[in-house]
């Protein structure tokens, strides 16, 4: 009795996800991959909180592209940072929600991005504001380790991206997620690659743009113990209908060397993927932020 009803449940689990890929198909404006459709992909309260996770009012540190290994450009993402001064880090932080929960929110600074292009390396320069001013932890010592960020940008298609489905991924040396509102209904998460680890790719789900889209997307970003760091956002387009996945997907490794574009990383553009252009990002807020200083 109790096979036969797995059966029957099975099949109709197999029944639904056809179901919805049929109307995936049909309707990519509401085209999520089915993790994040079925909401087991996660979400996001205990990462970014209810409001806007990135309101800072009017900040008076302004930080340009602190992790950048080129000539500052315009921005396209905005980020609020946070830092962790308690006792045992290493034993308190964790993951994400460890260092925003545990962590206190820098409420006049702003971090401003033109893309997220961080290939692994050693990270020791810190965050150094418009002013020439590095951002110090209550001991005086320059912000290297134990700080989150969390990013919100509008993701678009540049004039060289053809319309259609793009599967997201990070390439991350701590921990990162990100979540985008496809529908206006609220953020879903799409990619998770959380945890404390060393340099890893996590994959994702996928969604659908046309050209003069604007899908609003929100990254969270946390850097444990110095002094290695990478951040990198990539998308590859794919086909509908199918199964988003790549050999390097979910997997620790040394996508990069001395700070560019190792093997791995060569590998991972053969199937398709790239990191995004500064032109694939748009602030949300219609502000006028001069980051060429």
């Amino acid at each position: 009795m109790g096979k036969r009803s797995l059966s029957i449940w099975g099949l109709g689990a197999i029944g639904l996800v056809i179901l919805f890929a049929f109307q995936n198909c049909a309707n990519p404006n509401a085209n999520f991959d089915l993790r994040a459709k079925m909401g087991t992909a996660g979400q996001s309260d205990d990462i970014f909180g209810q409001g806007d996770p990135v309101d800072n009012g009017n900040p008076t540190n302004i930080v340009c592209d602190p992790f950048a290994t080129t000539d500052k450009t315009s921005p396209g993402l905005k980020a609020a940072l946070y830092i962790y001064e308690g006792k045992n880090p290493e034993k308190e932080i964790d993951n994400l929600s460890d260092i925003f929960s545990k962590g206190k929110k820098i409420e006049d600074t702003a971090v401003y991005f033109s893309r997220l292009y961080v290939p692994t390396r050693a990270w020791t320069s810190g965050f150094e504001n418009q002013g020439g001013q590095k951002l110090e932890n209550s001991k005086g010592e320059t912000l290297i380790e134990w700080f989150g960020l969390r990013f919100e940008t509008l993701i678009k298609l540049n004039d060289n991206d053809d319309e259609g489905y793009y599967q997201l991924a990070t390439i991350s040396d701590d921990g990162s997620v990100v979540e985008v509102d496809k529908d206006g209904k609220g953020f879903k998460r799409i990619v998770d690659n959380d945890g404390e680890t060393s340099t890893r790719m996590r994959c994702g789900g996928y969604v659908y743009l046309r050209k003069g889209d604007r899908l609003p997307a929100r990254i969270a970003y946390f850097q444990g113990p110095r002094v290695e760091i990478a951040l990198n956002l990539l998308w590859r387009k794919v086909e509908p209908g199918t199964t988003p996945s790549s050999q390097h997907c979910n997997t620790n490794d040394n996508f990069f060397s001395g700070g560019k574009d190792g093997k791995k990383m060569s590998d991972l553009k053969k199937h398709g993927w790239k990191v995004m252009e500064t032109t694939n990002f748009e602030l949300k807020e219609k502000v006028a932020v001069d980051c060429s200083k």
